[in-house]
């Protein structure tokens, strides 16, 4: 898949918080896909890359983002 569609795609699963290459004591956190999607050129998704998000809201982000997904799945 294409950038594009792996981003579409990535917007239809699961995501967790991930540490940056500081660690756990970083005040950042990532957002990323639980299991990796990478586009036809290599190019690893993320929701929220390192450095651009903090660890409190991060994880009200993937909570909220993941409760949808439920909802929506159950709404199926």
């Amino acid at each position: 898949m294409n950038f594009q569609e792996a981003t579409e795609y990535s917007n239809t699963v699961p995501w967790k918080t991930s540490y940056c290459g500081e660690g756990e004591d970083c005040w950042c956190r990532l957002i990323v896909p639980i299991d990796e999607i990478f586009s036809e050129k290599g190019e690893e998704i993320y929701i929220a890359g390192s450095g651009s998000i903090g660890q409190e809201h991060a994880e009200r982000i993937v909570a909220a983002h993941n409760k949808m997904l439920e909802y929506e799945s159950a709404s199926n």
